[in-house]
């Protein structure tokens, strides 16, 4: 688990943001983690706090992995 929100310093990230390969390398270091081929990622932006208590926003829009840092997982 990757906790891109708390390497922002925020509880959430906005709906726009977008989540680059720097955000990954540098979650990855602030929890002292390593990728192994094979591994599963799952990235915290916050926004499931959203689910239940605001829907609409939840459902309108999300924060999420820009193209190069998926194909960076990828890699």
């Amino acid at each position: 688990l990757l906790d891109v929100a708390a390497l922002r310093g925020v509880p959430m990230l906005a709906e726009t943001d977008e989540i680059t390969p720097q955000d990954l390398q540098e979650a990855l270091a602030a929890q002292k983690l390593t990728l192994q081929p094979g591994d599963a990622v799952l990235i915290h932006t916050g926004w499931g706090t959203l689910w239940g208590k605001d829907n609409a926003r939840y459902q309108r829009s999300s924060p999420g992995l820009g193209t190069a840092a998926a194909e960076w997982l990828a890699r």
